[in-house]
């Protein structure tokens, strides 16, 4: 059982596809985290929005440090892809804002 089992999402991904996958998961996971980090830390956006990203952002993050998601909550996973994506695409939608009232 000792070799089979990992305590987060990222050691899971190790465990059952390789380093390969594990890296470029880590570079995913960073830079979402990055993105909810410039999101929350900019002060033109909502208050709302900023607490949504920050509390959405803190519970993934805290589940797959804990959780070995792939081999137990492969929802969640989807569900943190669909958020990333939001994510991402919120941040290039302000971006955009930003460009055209300067």
């Amino acid at each position: 059982m000792g070799g089979n089992f990992a305590h987060n999402l990222w050691l899971d991904v190790g465990i059952k596809a390789g380093l390969i996958p594990m890296i470029v998961l880590l570079i995913l996971a960073l830079s979402v985290l990055v993105d909810i980090l410039k999101i929350v830390n900019n002060k033109k956006n909502s208050e709302f929005i900023r607490l949504l990203f920050a509390g959405c952002g803190i519970a993934f993050y805290v589940t797959f440090f804990l959780e070995p998601i792939i081999a137990g909550y492969l929802i969640l996973f989807f569900l943190y892809c669909f958020i990333a994506g939001i994510v991402t695409g919120y941040k290039k939608y302000i971006n955009n804002i930003i460009q055209y009232t300067n």
